[in-house]
């Protein structure tokens, strides 16, 4: 039962046998009394009637003004922790995006260290695997969570990026598998070239993205008392 049902069943309970002990105490005197007056039993009757109504609501409608004000605190609590509850979820999934973020960061800054240590096509071919994995891990990740249209946008910039990348890189790997030599002349110079374009961009997506979720928790701070 509900904290502001209890006080409501008993403030009425009460009234009700406070309201009745007063009328038997008086009832002797009163029933005395209107033998002497005839026809005012009736009234004295009627008076008591009206007396008693008047007062029983009086005291619920009291503890029925405590039982709403109890219910409003329980409501705004209940608002206050479920407006917590989704800050933190909201926040959490910012962390994993930008944790997401650094992770095609650090994969292609790993790749373009293999690809300028004279590289074979096994390595090529290694390095378009790492980075065509890293790129599902992206999509797999919802940004349908992220509170922000722009944030969507950036984020899905990470997969669009390694995305064109593989593609290249898979085009010089297949290249080099196609001479008779396996190999092709500044095959790694051309392949870190483009790994070191896009771990730029990357890297430049990946500060508007940290400077995004910053405006937008120092927006969320300053308004955080207008509710």
């Amino acid at each position: 039962m509900k904290n502001y049902v209890r006080p409501a069943l008993a403030g009425a309970g009460g009234a009700a046998v406070v309201i009745l002990a007063i009328w038997l105490l008086s009832l002797p005197a009163v029933i005395s009394f209107a033998d002497r007056h005839n026809g005012l039993a009736a009234w004295v009757q009627a008076i008591f009637s009206v007396a008693a109504i008047v007062g029983t609501w009086a005291i619920a409608e009291r503890q029925a003004h405590h039982a709403r004000s109890l219910r409003a605190d329980e409501d705004a609590a209940r608002i206050v922790a479920t407006a917590s509850a989704e800050r933190r979820r909201v926040e959490s999934v910012r962390s994993v995006a930008i944790a997401y973020a650094n992770l095609a960061v650090e994969r292609l800054v790993s790749s373009a260290r293999i690809l300028s240590d004279n590289p074979t096509v096994a390595d090529g071919e290694a390095v378009v695997r790492d980075i065509a994995y890293t790129r599902q891990l992206l999509l797999d990740f919802r940004i349908s969570e992220l509170d922000s249209g722009r944030a969507m946008l950036i984020f899905s910039a990470f997969a669009g990026l390694l995305g064109s990348l593989v593609a290249v890189l898979q085009r010089q790997v297949d290249l080099a598998n196609k001479h008779p030599h396996g190999w092709l002349p500044a095959f790694g110079e051309s392949m870190s070239a483009d790994v070191q374009t896009t771990l730029e961009v990357c890297r430049q997506r990946r500060g508007d993205l940290e400077k995004l979720f910053d405006d937008i928790r120092e927006f969320e701070e300053f308004h955080a008392g207008d509710g």
